[in-house]
């Protein structure tokens, strides 16, 4: 499993980034009628940017394992659809395919029962 020490200090370096836009912002955070200032504005005001960061980032691999998804389904079509194509151009293939398949299944590693330690 590789590291990933480059990810936290990437955090920080945002964070820090971020809080001190926030304290030399001109704008006014208000919470509840009241205006916030100083550390209190600053991460109010860096909330925003770092949950939009996280919901893009969720988005996005989100959207990558639908891709993947559609992708493993069309390669099922796909492949269904060649092989099948490839026994009706030359059925007597399929006798052959049969008995290799049959040969891997008999011939098969089988594991052997894990004893309990």
């Amino acid at each position: 499993m590789k590291s990933k020490s480059w990810l936290m200090p990437l955090v920080i370096l945002l964070a820090i980034i971020g809080i001190g836009f926030a304290l030399t912002s001109h704008t006014t955070v208000i919470v509840n009628g009241q205006p916030l200032d100083g550390m209190e504005k600053a991460l109010a005001g860096f909330a925003g940017p770092l949950l939009a960061v996280l919901f893009i980032v969720v988005g996005l691999a989100l959207g990558a394992l639908a891709f993947i998804g559609a992708s493993l389904v069309f390669l099922g079509i796909f492949a269904f659809f060649f092989v099948s194509l490839a026994f009706m151009v030359a059925p007597s293939l399929l006798p052959w395919v049969l008995g290799i398949l049959a040969l891997v299944w008999v011939l098969r590693k089988k594991d052997k029962p894990r004893s309990r330690h």
